[in-house]
Formats: structure tokens, sequence, C-alpha cells
């Protein structure tokens, strides 16, 4: 891939200017990838590892952050390995990860039929790569855990991915500022500023939804009313709309109504509805505390 391409891609210098000069000597970079709401995502092939290799670039911010070498030290089979990461100017990082074949967790729902045993066995996985996050020797928030953030291997193991909005929350904090990416996903407080341990656990509790077959459209237009599709195409453009979605969705996580148990299959019992109801509950308050306390909850479902 020539440096002037990922120029016309869009790129920011700081990218381009480390490919040039640092990545590129080490690495054949041959793809790109978009699909990502909050990065841009290379992949090559890395010339002496012999393997191939995925790089998300991000911006951060300019102040320097300790999340780069705390994610470096984690190993854990839910948590996609971390080669090698670093800071680079101007508030740009990156994570070099191997490239996972297997795809993402939104493109095999997209393809195919979940089983509960299944559906439970995947989110176990999701969260024992979050409990492994938020250790008290790690207290990292991913704050964007969602389907096309989650891969698959060939054993339908989860591998959790896309760490560009990896936060720590300080120990004499209760919560650090909430992701703006993916509103969908978003938990009620995030939309006050407000990112906790259980916020985690509220996405993960929409990712086990879908997983069970739970009805959530990422079609926008899908969560208007009749009166509010006639607002909505009033609206003068693009940033307005995407506005009028977001308080939208924030009204709808704010009253619970984002997940539809009668979408469920037939399959899914009362206490597992229960189980998704408390993982999402708009009130922080009234969730698991923490990841460890959701799985046990699967866990008791024998």
């Amino acid at each position: 891939m020539k440096f002037m391409d990922l120029k016309d891609l869009g790129f920011p210098n700081e990218i381009i200017n480390c490919v040039e000069h640092d990545l590129g000597k080490d690495i054949d970079f041959d793809a790109c990838s978009f699909k990502g709401s909050n990065g841009y995502i290379l992949f090559g092939e890395h010339n002496i590892q012999k393997k191939r290799i995925a790089i998300k670039f991000y911006y951060y911010g300019e102040d320097y952050h300790d999340e780069v070498r705390l994610l470096n030290q984690i190993k854990s089979p839910n948590l996609l390995t971390i080669m090698h990461a670093r800071t680079i100017e101007n508030g740009y990082a990156y994570f070099i990860t191997e490239e996972v074949i297997g795809g993402d967790l939104d493109s095999f729902l997209g393809h195919n039929r979940i089983g509960l045993k299944s559906a439970v066995s995947i989110t176990k996985g999701i969260l024992n790569g979050v409990i492994e996050l938020h250790k008290d020797t790690n207290r990292l928030l991913h704050r964007d855990l969602k389907p096309a953030n989650i891969l698959l291997d060939s054993n339908q193991n989860p591998l959790i991915a896309d760490f560009g909005s990896l936060k720590r929350i300080p120990e004499d904090q209760k919560y650090v500022t909430g992701s703006k990416h993916a509103a969908l996903y978003r938990p009620p407080e995030s939309h006050l500023d407000e990112y906790s341990f259980c916020s985690d656990v509220y996405q993960i509790g929409l990712v086990f939804y879908q997983l069970l077959g739970g009805y959530l459209s990422y079609n926008e237009e899908d969560y208007l009313t009749n009166s509010q599709r006639k607002e909505y195409f009033k609206l003068p453009g693009d940033f307005e709309k995407s506005k009028y979605i977001d308080q939208i969705l924030k009204s709808l996580s704010e009253r619970g109504k984002l997940t539809q148990m009668k979408s469920l299959p037939y399959f899914v019992n009362k206490p597992i509805q229960r189980i998704i109801s408390k993982a999402t509950n708009p009130d922080p308050d009234r969730r698991y505390s923490s990841a460890s306390e959701f799985r046990l909850k699967l866990h008791e479902l024998g």
C-alpha cells in the first residue's frame, strides 16, 4: 500500500508518517478497514515474525496515557493479544495484534442462528475478558463493547478487540467520561458523561440479548414513531438528523425500551429474560454491580 494511498483515504499525517518512517520498515501493508467508528485499521504481513497482523490507530488526546502499557501486559484467552503498543505524535496511538480471519460477531450474527447454549458460552467468554480488564490491578473500561468489536476464532471463542476507547478509572473515582461512539450501545448514564464498571455490563447485556435473537435494529429510522419520522425528514442536514436520532435512542435507553422481550425466541424463558433485564437496567445501581456477578448468574443457569 503506497503512502499516497493513505492520504487519499483520509488518514491523518501523523499515521502516514508513522507508517512511512517506522512500521513500514518491517510490515508490508496491503489492506485497510473503516469498519471501526473511532480509528483507522491497517492489515499486512510482518516480515520478521512471518504472520498476518492488524494495526489499530486511534486518537486518544494530548495527554500521556497508561492504558497502552497496562493492556500490553494483560494476557487472556478472551482478549485479542496485543503484540505491541505505543503512542505516536500529537495524541495518536496504536495497537498491533494478530489478524483474526474468523471475522467479528456482528457478521456472524448476520449469517447464523445461535442456540441458547452458544449464546451463553459466548457471553461468558466476553465477560471473562472484561473481568480481566476490570481487575483492581488494571481498572480498565472498554467503553465500546458491541458485536462489531468482538472477534470469533474457529472454535467460536470470543476475543474482545478494538481498544480505541479504553480508559483507566482512577482508584479514587467511581467513573470516567463516557465514549460517544456507538450511540445504540451507550448506557443511559454515559449521556451524563459518567461511565463505570457496570456501564460495560450494560453493553454486554445488549450483546447477550442480540445473541439470543433479540431485535436490535441498526437502521436508525426503525426507532422512530410515525410523528417522529415526519419531524426527522424535515430536518435540514445529516448532522441535525444524527443528533435527533441520538436523542431518541437516549430516551429509549433511559426508559429501558431498547430491548423487546417479545422479540426473543420461545426457548428464552423468564429467568433468562430477567438476567437480560437486570444487565440492561437503565439505573446503574439496579444492574449487576460487576462482570463477575453477571457471569455467575449465567453459570447458575447450568
